[in-house]
């Protein structure tokens, strides 16, 4: 079912936000006075039609930070308060283009679970969809984790390691945003490997 559309709520100079606040006997018959041809009133209503744009703003405020239908570069300021690390990639307006304004949609959507998920492999994994989905990539942790079948002592485990891989190789500018947000998104104080088109190198 589909939901009824709301009129947009109507504009201060439709409302007469500042005619109605003036005193009574500006628009008490009583007076001998037609509230609609008083200077001052004509004077308030031009006022009001000059805020109206700015009135109208705020009435919609809420639907400006709207992450279905907020503006790209609304978006990338709403990430950049969540605590993403989008980078001057996800800030240079003109390249924003519909993908890439639906990834930021999707990373900005799924901020609050990110942030607490932080330095997980599901955290990786989400953003690397969000912001690469048209790429096969993979993540993988190891390490930390040992034990003992036979009840003796346990071994040492291996350090704690993460490998992200992409099984097709990739333009230079695109492994370099790959490589970039890796580096951002990976644990602290973890090492890590990328994997790109079958060549290895360490995370930086």
């Amino acid at each position: 079912m589909t939901a009824p559309e709301r009129a947009a709520p109507a504009v201060a100079s439709s409302r007469a936000e500042l005619r109605r606040g003036l005193p009574g006997i500006y628009g008490d018959p009583a007076t001998g006075m037609d509230p609609e041809d008083a200077f001052v009133m004509r004077f308030l209503l031009a006022l009001e039609e000059v805020v109206d744009p700015v009135v109208a703003l705020l009435d919609s405020l809420p639907a400006q930070f709207d992450v279905d239908i907020a503006a790209p570069h609304v978006l990338a300021l709403v990430g950049n308060w969540l605590g993403l690390e989008l980078g001057d990639y996800w800030l240079r307006l003109d390249r924003i283009d519909d993908t890439i304004e639906g990834r930021l949609r999707r990373l900005v959507t799924d901020a609050p679970r990110l942030m607490q998920a932080r330095g997980t492999p599901g955290a990786m994994e989400t953003v690397l969809r969000d912001m690469f989905d048209d790429l096969p990539l993979t993540v993988e942790d190891s390490g930390r984790c040992t034990h003992s079948a036979d009840g003796t002592e346990l071994p040492d485990a291996d350090p704690p390691a993460f490998k992200v891989s992409c099984a097709t190789p990739l333009p230079a500018d695109e492994a370099a945003r790959l490589r970039r947000v890796v580096a951002e998104v990976r644990p602290v104080h973890v090492t890590g490997t990328l994997s790109i088109g079958g060549v290895e190198e360490a995370v930086a």
